[in-house]
């Protein structure tokens, strides 16, 4: 399927998504019948503090769990390359920053697959820039850990309110690799993120985090995955969201556990925080479990901040509005510091500020 004329032939075949379809029921779509018909280009920068090796390379790797999806086969069907990343053995605390620039509107595909190979260790950091264009955005992040290795990856998706950006990382873990990612969104028209990974050697682990600040009508929908096929893996994944305004959320969630997965162990939480009767969530948490002996928990939460928190606060002095800020700083710190990555978390607090400022 991974040839690029059946996967023209499949997306040919598949109609754009709808109203009517269930995933997308409850979500304010445009019409996307034209965008594949003015795709245009993009540029990307790098900083690159690292022996990493930046090349260009033909797509490689079809995600098979992702081919009804539209907007990953318009990705793979019309983006003929993928900036690939290459970080060699033995190679500690590499930092790679990729910035794609989006200079006017149009339909925009980029792809990217990152190889952190054996004993090493990387921090990426992904950014889409597209001011104030009207653009829809696919774009596809392949990344494969390799024994031993460790990244750490931070994506920052479109922060535009006439955009609509569709995003999938799909990662592979080796034995005794270990993922650790934060997804964070606001202020797209439209975010539809999927996150997949695939845990397949003894020992591979994966924490998965994600902020989401809903604003205005922005609409957010996170998928994931937390593929366990060998034994002894590990995952914790916890996403937490504020919507304000008429903002919309939706979460749909599967931890699955292979045959032989035995011992393995996966977490999987969403935190929806409304500060609006007028926002909405919905949570789809789902467990598929073909062995014995693991640990799988799962749950969702909603609600408004709590009364009695705020009232104690303002009982003390604090003024409500710095109370609210406060409490959102309390939901939003642990992950960001979760990053042990200074440049980034100041960068991800600073957005995190401006955003919780426009909405307090």
């Amino acid at each position: 399927m991974g040839n690029k004329q059946s996967v023209q032939e499949l997306f040919n075949k598949l109609p754009y998504p709808t109203v009517t379809e269930r995933a997308w029921r409850h979500l304010r779509i445009p019409d996307y019948s034209q965008v594949d018909q003015n795709i245009i280009k993009h540029r990307t920068e790098y900083n690159n503090r690292s022996d990493a090796v930046i090349t260009h390379t033909p797509h490689r790797h079809f995600e098979a769990e992702l081919a009804n999806d539209k907007f990953y086969l318009l990705n793979q069907a019309f983006q003929p390359r993928a900036q690939a990343i290459t970080i060699p053995q033995n190679v500690r605390d590499a930092f790679v920053h990729q910035n794609t620039i989006v200079e006017s509107s149009g339909t925009v595909l980029a792809t990217t697959t990152i190889t952190v190979n054996e004993s090493s260790d990387l921090f990426f950091m992904e950014e889409f820039d597209n001011a104030q264009n009207k653009n829809c955005i696919s774009s596809v992040t392949h990344i494969v850990v390799a024994k031993d290795a460790r990244i750490t990856y931070l994506s920052k998706l479109a922060l535009n309110p006439h955009t609509d950006h569709h995003h999938y990382c799909i990662v592979s873990v080796k034995e005794g690799g270990s993922f650790h990612s934060m997804t964070l969104a606001t202020n797209s028209r439209l975010t539809h993120a999927h996150l997949t990974v695939h845990l397949e050697g003894p020992y591979a682990s994966a924490t998965m985090h994600g902020l989401t600040i809903g604003l205005s009508e922005n609409q957010v929908v996170h998928t994931t995955l937390q593929d366990h096929q060998s034994a002894f893996t590990t995952s914790d994944l916890d996403f937490r969201t504020i919507l304000a305004d008429q903002s919309h959320h939706y979460y749909h969630g599967l931890i699955r556990v292979g045959e032989k997965a035995h011992r393995s162990n996966a977490y999987q939480k969403n935190s929806n925080t409304l500060l609006s009767e007028l926002a909405k969530t919905s949570s789809s948490p789902k467990l598929e479990i073909l062995t014995d002996d693991v640990r799988c928990t799962h749950g969702a939460t909603s609600g408004p901040l709590d009364d009695e928190q705020l009232w104690y606060m303002q009982s003390r002095g604090i003024a409500d509005r710095q109370a609210k800020m406060m409490l959102l700083h309390g939901m939003c710190d642990p992950l960001i510091k979760s990053l042990h990555n200074t440049s980034a978390e100041l960068m991800v607090a600073s957005h995190i500020d401006q955003s919780l400022a426009s909405i307090i």
